[in-house]
């Protein structure tokens, strides 16, 4: 939904498919780590850095990198509004 109100914002200039796109980063911020969780050093996840990255469900607390898929979304969004 991100990916589409931006493209067709860029498309047709309507405000509508941008507000739409700032709905849908709302959402996915939801899904986003806004804290480091800390390891110990001498341990394989002591390099971890949690903060920034996404959750896979809300049963399974664990990370992926789905982020990165809208970084630049985001950042486009972020100069549009």
């Amino acid at each position: 939904m991100l990916k589409a109100g931006l493209a067709l914002f860029r498309v047709t200039g309507k405000k509508t498919y941008l507000e739409w796109a700032e709905h849908a980063a709302w959402y996915l911020a939801t899904w986003q780590w806004h804290h480091t969780v800390r390891y110990d050093a001498g341990t394989g996840l002591g390099d971890i850095d949690t903060f920034g990255g996404t959750a896979v469900s809300t049963q399974h607390h664990h990370l992926d990198p789905f982020a990165l898929s809208f970084i630049e979304d985001w950042i486009e969004l972020a100069s549009l509004t």
